[in-house]
C-alpha cells in the first residue's frame, strides 16, 4: 500500500469514526425534571442514551450494557449477556452468573444463593440460616412448588411440605409415606394417598390405579374412578362420567358444565363447555373459544341462552405454524396473526365510553428482514430483525445494534429520525 492510499485509508477511519461519535440526538423531555434528552452511539460497540422520560441506556457491546426505567424502579445489568445478569427493582435484586444465581430483598433479610446443583444457602423470611451441599445434606425454605426441603444422600432420603402437608421419601421415589393422612407407597408395587377427600390405590404402577372419592363440593363429588392401563379406565361420580379405551385414545367425558371426545387423540377432539367451546383436527386445524367462567351456569343454561362473547378466539392451522388469534377484555381487543416464524401483525383497540374503538398498538415483523412497533403514538422501526421473539430485552440491548442495519423513530409531533449502518448516518426530519 503506497504512502498516499494509507493516508486516504486513516482519513477515511478517522472520517467515520468522527461521524459516529458525533452522531447526537436531542429531543423533548417527557420529564422537565429528567436531564435533557440525548444520544451519541459509536457504531453498534458503543451507546449512551439519555431518553425523554428519564430512562438511560448505557453500553459497550458485546462485554457491558446497563438500562434504567424511573417509571418501573428497575435497573438492569448485563455481562457478555446471556452470561451474566443483574436486575434491581424497588431495591430488591436477583443475579445470575452462569449456574450460579442469588436473589436479596431489600424490605426483610430473606436471600437465596445457588451454585446449581451443588451448593445453596440464606435465609427466610424469619431470619433462619439454611444450606445445603447436595446430595449429601441441605435443607431449604422453598425449591420449586415445595416448602421446608430437606435431603440427605439423595436419593437416600428427601422431605419436604406442599400445602402444610409433609410428605418423606426413602430412596426416592421408591419408598415414600405422608403421616398426617396416611398414605404410603413402594413405588411402582403397591401404594395408598389420600388427598383431599379422596382416596387413590395403586399396583404395578402405572398398570393399575383406582380411587373412591367422598362428597366434596369443590370437586366432581362421590364416586370412583379407576384405570387399567392401557386399556380401559372409567370415572362414575355425581357430576362426572368418563370411559376410555385404550387411553388416552378414546374417550368421553360428561360433567353439567362441559362435554369431551376423544376419537382419536390427538388426532381428533372436541370439548363443547360453557367455558370453554374447542375442535381439534391435529395437525390440519385447531379452534378454541374461551369464556368468562361462571360456576352457576350449566350446560342445560348454555342450550337454552345464547353464549356471551368469548373472551378470546383462536384458530391454529397446520399445527401452530399459523394461527389467528383475538382476545377481549373490559378496556380492550387485541387481534393476531401469526404465519411462524416468518410474520407476525397484531393491533391492539382501546374501548372508549361512546362505544367506538381507538387503535391503541401495533406491531408488525417480517422475520428476518423488519420490524415495527406503534405504541402511544412512538412508531419505531428496524431493519434486519434476526430475533424471532418479540420481548427480548436482553437480545435488544446487547446483540440487536449489530445487525440493525437501518432504523426509524417516528414521535406523534412528527418529527422522524433516520440512522443507517450502525448510527454512521443520521438525519431528521418534520418536528414541532
Amino acid at each position: 500500500m503506497t504512502r498516499r492510499a494509507r493516508a486516504i485509508g486513516i482519513l477515511a477511519a478517522a472520517a467515520a469514526l468522527a461521524c459516529a461519535a458525533g452522531c447526537v440526538t436531542h429531543g423533548k423531555r417527557a420529564n422537565p425534571s429528567a436531564p435533557e434528552p440525548w444520544r451519541l452511539r459509536v457504531g453498534p460497540f458503543f451507546e449512551w442514551h439519555d431518553r425523554p422520560d428519564g430512562g438511560t441506556l448505557r453500553a459497550v457491546r458485546p462485554f457491558w450494557s446497563r438500562e434504567t426505567d424511573p417509571a418501573m424502579h428497575t435497573d438492569e445489568q448485563d455481562f457478555l449477556w446471556p452470561a451474566a445478569v443483574r436486575h434491581m427493582q424497588s431495591g430488591n435484586m436477583w443475579w445470575r452468573v452462569l449456574n450460579a444465581w442469588g436473589v436479596a430483598n431489600a424490605a426483610d433479610p430473606e436471600y437465596t444463593f445457588w451454585f446449581f446443583p451443588l451448593w445453596h444457602h440464606g435465609r427466610d423470611r424469619k431470619g433462619d440460616f439454611s444450606c445445603g451441599l447436595f446430595p449429601v445434606y441441605g435443607r431449604a425454605p422453598h425449591i420449586l412448588f415445595m416448602d421446608n426441603v430437606e435431603y440427605a444422600l439423595f436419593p437416600l432420603y428427601l422431605g419436604y411440605d406442599v400445602n402444610g402437608v409433609s410428605r418423606h421419601y426413602a430412596l426416592w421415589p421408591v419408598i415414600s409415606c405422608v403421616p398426617e393422612r396416611g398414605s404410603f407407597g413402594f413405588w411402582p408395587l403397591a401404594g395408598r394417598a389420600r388427598q383431599r377427600e379422596s382416596t387413590h390405590w395403586y399396583a404395578l404402577w402405572p398398570v393399575a390405579t383406582w380411587a373412591l372419592h367422598d362428597a366434596d363440593r369443590d370437586t366432581s363429588g362421590e364416586g370412583c374412578s379407576w384405570m387399567f392401563w392401557p386399556l380401559c379406565g372409567g370415572v362414575s361420580r355425581e357430576r362426572e362420567s368418563q370411559w376410555m379405551f385404550l387411553p388416552p385414545l378414546f374417550g368421553y367425558t360428561e360433567t353439567p358444565y362441559a362435554r369431551r371426545w376423544r376419537a382419536p387423540w390427538p388426532l381428533f377432539e372436541r370439548f363443547n363447555g360453557t367455558y370453554k367451546d374447542s375442535w381439534m383436527f391435529w395437525p390440519f386445524y385447531t379452534s378454541s373459544d374461551l369464556y368468562k367462567i361462571d360456576a352457576k351456569r350449566t350446560l342445560a343454561d348454555a342450550a337454552e341462552k345464547p353464549r356471551p362473547e368469548p373472551q378470546s378466539e383462536t384458530r391454529h392451522y397446520i399445527w401452530w405454524l399459523v394461527t389467528d388469534e383475538t382476545t377481549r377484555s373490559d378496556k380492550s381487543r387485541t387481534e393476531s396473526f401469526r404465519v411462524f416464524p416468518f410474520w407476525t401483525s397484531e393491533k391492539t383497540y382501546r374501548k372508549n365510553p361512546d362505544g367506538t374503538e381507538t387503535v391503541a398498538s401495533s406491531y408488525r415483523r417480517f422475520w428476518p428482514f423488519w420490524s415495527s412497533e406503534t405504541k402511544n403514538g412512538k412508531n419505531v422501526q428496524r431493519a434486519l430483525e434476526l430475533c424471532p421473539v418479540r420481548h427480548a430485552p436482553g437480545i435488544d440491548r446487547n446483540w440487536a445494534p449489530f445487525w440493525t442495519l437501518w432504523g426509524k423513530e417516528e414521535t406523534p409531533d412528527g418529527e422522524t429520525v433516520h440512522t443507517w449502518l450502525w448510527g454512521l448516518i443520521e438525519y431528521t426530519l418534520g418536528g414541532g
